[in-house]
């Protein structure tokens, strides 16, 4: 069988099970990652083995290790630090505002890789309620849930464990003694966010492909550097499903090179990859 053919039908598989799209032109990115497979797997039947061995484990835990080979998981704390300055000074100034604040601020973190998203976070929400100038008002509560298609990457998610140099790069050395603890003897050189922190965060295996399973809104949605992934057409579907999932007033968060245009959808814009329910 011609061997693009054969990587089009896995191409095929992943487009229909997680709505990642694979275009012709990005072929040879997949056939580097799908070759790693084969060849960490010791497949002697190259790309067709490979599609008949997704086949019979009917989308199971071999597609996934797929999936977690596929995935790009590169991701920082803070990264676009514009979307974390407004939580700390935009979002919770208003969010206090209300005539009856709530108890309790929801966000999403929709795609949460390794974790360092949910982290900057709830670290942003901390920050803004310690700048209120009213010291004596009752705080609400933070609760973030943090989802990746990647079950590897929500394995280090999880633990909250990563390097010093990758924390501090961005961390100064009063958010590092705030939120983080230092790693001692095997974990020298490492840091782990600490329980102030974690507490706050639910971490789920999540396809964004399938149906929204949260029964609560959401004050705070990042879903960024996911819809590039996909075709036009599952980028309205998925972004049709994450404003059903927010409140009103409440936030879209997206990556600096994606955009809600030519979309019909209840969002109005704010600043650049920031967007507000109608």
């Amino acid at each position: 069988m011609n061997e693009d053919h054969s990587v089009t039908k896995i191409a095929n598989l992943i487009l229909d099970r997680t709505g990642i799209y694979f275009k012709e032109n990005k072929y040879p990115i997949l056939k580097i990652k799908l070759d790693k497979i084969i060849w960490d797997w010791g497949i002697a039947g190259g790309y067709d083995e490979l599609y008949d061995i997704i086949i019979k484990d009917n989308y199971g835990e071999r597609f996934f290790d797929i999936i977690n080979e596929i995935s790009v998981n590169v991701t920082e704390f803070f990264r676009q630090p514009e979307h974390f300055h407004f939580l700390q000074d935009i979002f919770i100034t208003q969010f206090m505002e209300k005539k009856n604040p709530e108890k309790t601020i929801r966000a999403w973190s929709a795609a949460c890789s390794t974790g360092q998203e949910p982290y900057s976070i709830v670290i942003s929400l901390h920050d803004g309620l310690d700048r209120l100038e009213n010291k004596s008002i009752v705080k609400p509560e933070i609760s973030v849930v943090s989802s990746d298609i990647s079950h590897r990457a929500l394995e280090i998610a999880i633990k909250g464990v990563y390097p010093f140099e990758e924390a501090s790069k961005v961390c100064d050395k009063k958010c590092l003694k705030k939120y983080f603890q230092y790693g001692t003897g095997n974990n020298e050189g490492h840091v782990k966010l600490k329980d102030t922190v974690m507490k706050s965060i639910e971490f789920r295996s999540l396809n964004l492909n399938s149906p929204i399973p949260f029964k609560n809104e959401f004050d705070i949605v990042f879903v960024r550097n996911v819809m590039i992934y996909f075709s036009k057409e599952k980028q309205k579907e998925v972004l049709e499903k994450i404003c059903s999932s927010i409140k009103k007033g409440g936030y879209l968060f997206l990556g600096y090179s994606e955009t809600i245009l030519g979309f019909s959808l209840p969002l109005t814009y704010i600043k650049p990859s920031i967007y507000q329910k109608k």
